[in-house]
């Protein structure tokens, strides 16, 4: 368990990058009475992939034009992206705690909040958000990270 909570802005994250679309809360609450260690056997559980605990995060679905959409689908990949405001535990250590994180692409959603990506099990801690937003936004996140 977390000595805070890490708290998504959405208000300043909307005018930071330039987005006006809707925002869906969800809250993956499943987690947040439990220590990493516990978290990070859970994850381990579901994938064999190393996992990329975050907290203060948003599910970025890609606005993509139809040739787009299809080349991504043709190699497998959603054009779905993870950023988080704060990085809470990475198996891997390549980022310090509390670090911003921008993943690749999805490749699967196992549900409960657990995003895979080619390298990573991303498990998304408390409450956070689902957007659309464009290739352009996205590359503004991306850029600030």
């Amino acid at each position: 368990m977390l000595p805070f909570i890490p708290i998504f802005d959405l208000e300043h994250f909307r005018s930071q990058f330039d987005l006006n679309g809707s925002a869906e809360e969800i809250l993956f609450s499943n987690y947040e009475s439990k220590d990493v260690e516990t978290v990070i056997a859970e994850a381990q559980s579901a994938s064999r992939k190393p996992p990329c605990i975050v907290g203060a995060w948003v599910i970025i679905d890609l606005d993509l034009d139809e040739r787009q959409a299809a080349q991504l689908e043709a190699n497998g990949i959603t054009p779905t992206i993870l950023y988080s405001q704060f990085l809470i535990d990475d198996f891997r250590e390549r980022w310090p705690l509390g670090s911003h994180v921008f993943s690749t692409p999805v490749t699967k959603d196992l549900g409960d909040g657990f995003f895979e990506t080619g390298n990573t099990l991303y498990v998304l801690w408390g409450k956070g958000y689902r957007m659309r937003m464009t290739l352009g936004h996205a590359a503004r996140i991306l850029d600030s990270v």
